[in-house]
């Protein structure tokens, strides 16, 4: 059986600092800056996948997304990814979801979470999702919808986290974020 490898429907990052701007360009940042000591910005990205019908559950062996971190642009920090628990555009600001109010500016999301240490450099970052991809079909109608935070918002420093979205330009299409479901091939496991 192949593995599935799909890229976002959606995705956008929203902004603190802009409530009721909608953010969905070429590039997607979770972050927290600062000057003289006050929070000047705050990011949250949020990105969401339909899973093919034909993926079942028991096929599912790992679900592994990939994001391509931008020069220049990352300071690496921890980051948090949580389910997205409201419909959600991608005109979603801070304050909206597209839809209607988020429950809490900021969006809306789910315990519990996966914590990743990210990487400080420019590469492609691969975060294992695959509980998030088993809650979605078991629980959620194939749809996947994640939010990514820092794990520590208030961190009094700069941290930026920042990585190409599905919106690349034709030039840099290639980092793409995708979601590859790995699923084995029917029959026993070979024995080595």
């Amino acid at each position: 059986m192949p593995n599935v490898c799909l890229l976002p429907d959606r995705d956008c990052f929203i902004n603190e600092s802009q409530p009721n701007t909608t953010f969905n360009l070429g590039y997607l940042l979770t972050d927290v800056l600062y000057s003289d000591g006050s929070k000047i910005e705050h990011c949250r990205t949020l990105m969401h996948f339909t899973i093919p019908p034909e993926v079942k559950l028991a096929e599912v062996y790992m679900a592994i997304l990939s994001v391509y971190f931008s020069p220049g642009t990352t300071t690496g920090g921890n980051v948090r990814i949580q389910r997205v628990t409201t419909t959600w555009s991608e005109d979603a600001t801070w304050k909206l979801s597209g839809y209607g109010n988020w429950t809490s500016p900021g969006g809306d999301f789910s315990t519990p979470a996966q914590d990743y240490t990210s990487p400080t450099s420019q590469k492609w970052w691969d975060l294992d999702v695959t509980a998030f991809v088993i809650d979605a079909i078991t629980n959620r109608s194939n749809s996947l919808d994640l939010g990514f935070l820092l794990v520590n918002e208030t961190p009094g420093v700069n941290v930026v986290c920042s990585w190409s979205s599905k919106d690349q330009a034709a030039a840099k299409m290639w980092a793409r974020p995708f979601l590859n479901i790995i699923r084995p091939p029917f029959g026993m496991p070979m024995e080595v």
